[in-house]
């Protein structure tokens, strides 16, 4: 026999179908599992930091409502806005009873270093209320609602001086 013969005989070569991609191997549904799981997490944050931002974005407009009507902002109004927004970021407790110095001490420890707020001004809205708070006031409070520190209030208030509170010890 001759092997000319014998490979002439033979069919062609066949390639194989091509591998499906469904259905899909275990692996891949753990990682589509993860992905999704981390997604929903994600999302899930992102809402949550929407809906705890929602008083910084009432404050802020409505700072932009009064600035837009040119009327000025009176110390009164500005100082109200600023203790309802703080009032909406902690226990009502802690920051209702705060007036005069140990108000303005709490502006200044939540605000952030760089800011250089001064909300030193607002002591003057104890005396006279109706009087229009200073550009660098209002540029101060825009700048607190937009970017006070919610933080623990025992590392703000061991700053402040404590008259007329007792301790519990």
């Amino acid at each position: 026999m001759d092997p000319q013969s014998l490979l002439a005989q033979l069919e062609p070569l066949r390639e194989p179908p091509a591998i499906g991609w469904w259905p899909l191997a275990p692996g891949w549904w753990l990682v589509i599992a993860l992905a999704l799981a981390v997604l929903l997490y994600a999302a899930d944050w992102v809402r949550r930091k929407w809906l705890s931002n929602h008083y910084r974005r009432l404050a802020q407009s409505q700072l932009i409502d009064w600035r837009n009507k040119d009327q000025g902002i009176s110390l009164e109004k500005l100082n109200r806005l600023l203790k309802v927004t703080a009032l909406q970021a902690w226990r009502t407790d802690d920051v209702a009873s705060l007036h005069g110095t140990n108000w303005i001490t709490f502006l200044s420890a939540t605000t952030k270093q760089q800011d250089n707020a001064d909300f030193s001004p607002l002591m003057e809205a104890y005396r006279s209320p109706s009087a229009l708070a200073p550009e660098p006031l209002i540029e101060s409070a825009r700048r607190w609602i937009r970017h006070h520190r919610v933080s623990p209030l025992s590392v703000i208030n061991s700053a402040q001086p404590t008259e007329g509170k007792q301790s519990d010890a």
